[in-house]
């Protein structure tokens, strides 16, 4: 993944901040290339589910199943701009 994308999908979980409990975001940017973006919906809800997207192929067998592959986190940058979409009408990209 190359720096570029690394800043755009940083910027864009850092919009989120005015989520507030509706949904929650952190992004993991790791020397190693192990980078993750995880997603929490529905927080206040009590059916919250924590989503994590992975793209180092060679950790695939580190996560389980139900973690997503996303090489260039583009399932998590789709879910993140729906989530934020959802809470006031606007499109982040």
């Amino acid at each position: 993944m190359t720096t570029a994308r690394l800043i755009k999908m940083t910027r864009l979980v850092l919009a989120c901040r005015h989520w507030g409990k509706s949904h929650r975001a952190s992004i993991t940017i790791d020397n190693d290339g192990d980078h993750t973006i995880r997603i929490y919906t529905n927080v206040l809800s009590g059916t919250s589910e924590s989503i994590l997207f992975y793209c180092d192929k060679s950790r695939r067998n580190d996560y389980p199943s139900l973690y997503i592959y996303d090489p260039d986190f583009q399932q998590a940058e789709a879910l993140i701009i729906k989530c934020l979409s959802e809470l006031d009408g606007d499109e982040h990209v």
